[in-house]
């Protein structure tokens, strides 16, 4: 499957499905409600950010997005179709963002992960270096680096 990137034409898609694709960790739907800001791509998101995704028959089946700060990465979002999980969406397109990263003279990519998708993330070759504080109350999320 080809990766493709994506502008801000998509950006109410990629907002559906990164909604569909959060809650199906069982996040209430006010949790989510109080998340929406955050999980909404806009106009502005894709100046600052690059996003890419798996296409196929005009149906995005997955997405990532990143910023390049200073000698590293920001990994900011990687979503997929809740109904194309476990297919290798997510590995298609993190094998697509680093051989993307690696032509560049980037050191290191990081990320805040969610904690459901830590194990995720490890496959991926990633390790947790930290933690965070997450606006859920006595909740952190896993910050995660992978050196390049």
């Amino acid at each position: 499957m080809k990766v493709t990137q994506l502008n801000s034409n998509y950006a109410q898609e990629l907002t559906n499905l990164t909604m569909r694709s959060k809650a199906i960790w069982g996040y209430s739907s006010s949790q989510l409600l109080e998340w929406k800001d955050d999980l909404t791509l806009t106009e502005f998101y894709f100046k600052e950010f690059d996003v890419f995704g798996v296409v196929k028959h005009d149906r995005i089946l997955g997405y990532y997005s990143f910023q390049y700060q200073q000698h590293q990465c920001y990994l900011d979002m990687v979503f997929v179709e809740p109904r194309d999980f476990k297919k290798g969406i997510g590995k298609i397109l993190m094998e697509d963002f680093h051989a993307r990263i690696k032509t560049t003279n980037l050191k290191s990519i990081y990320l805040y992960a969610d904690p459901n998708a830590e194990p995720f993330y490890l496959k991926m070759g990633y390790k947790t270096t930290g933690q965070k504080p997450s606006s859920i109350k006595d909740r952190t999320l896993p910050i995660m680096t992978f050196e390049l």
